[in-house]
């Protein structure tokens, strides 16, 4: 059956609905000192702690980019100690080596969890009405048109992502900790900047960022 110009919109209206409503990343939880240091925030270390070297390359890039616009200093682990980072070294080292470097803080993100979920998206009816005037009697006519989407299978993925920032100081205390997840990112950058505008967004609400 050919599909009416309604049925068209309505079935793309419906897609884009199911993409965009999984397209952000979502904070499950977040926690912040009441009081943190003043100067916590003045130079800030992005660490990604990814099993994949793509993810997190990403991660550290779009979350300094979004401390960047915040005007707050930042940089990513992998461009100042490189890919190996603090492989080798003790608590100690890194601490003296993070403070030499002039770091006030360090955000750490980890991947808590991937988990990939199969389940069966059932098939949808649309009815959509179509109607005219009968050239020869003039006379109105209405009948309705029927689409049916067919059901299938779908694989998701969702990423648990957790990101907790340390000051730099004889406290080391944890000034900030947040959970977040994302489901079925197109890509490893994708899922660097959905996460790094959220951990953002909240880091504004809480005022640690402005």
């Amino acid at each position: 059956m050919k599909k009416s110009y309604l049925q068209v919109v309505l079935a793309t209206l419906i897609v884009v609905f199911l993409t965009t409503s999984c397209n952000s990343t979502r904070v499950l939880a977040s926690w912040s000192l009441p009081s943190p240091p003043e100067n916590a925030m003045n130079n800030v270390l992005v660490l990604g702690i990814m099993p994949r070297m793509d993810d997190r390359d990403n991660i550290e890039k779009s979350m300094v980019s979004e401390f960047t616009n915040a005007g707050i200093r930042a940089s990513t682990a992998t461009s100042v100690f490189g890919p190996r980072g603090f492989v080798g070294l003790d608590e100690q080292q890194i601490t003296e080596k993070l403070r030499s470097s002039g770091f006030t803080s360090v955000m750490i993100v980890s991947l808590v969890d991937r988990e990939k979920e199969k389940r069966f998206v059932p098939g949808t009816r649309y009815i959509a009405p179509r109607g005219g005037f009968h050239r020869y009697y003039r006379r109105y006519w209405m009948m309705y048109d029927m689409w049916y989407s067919p059901g299938y299978f779908r694989t998701d993925i969702n990423y648990v992502l957790e990101a907790d920032i340390f000051t730099i100081d004889d406290n080391d205390a944890l000034i900030y900790s947040a959970q977040t997840e994302k489901w079925n990112p197109s890509n490893s950058r994708a899922l660097g900047q959905s996460f790094a505008r959220a951990i953002a967004s909240d880091l504004r609400t809480i005022g640690l960022i402005r």
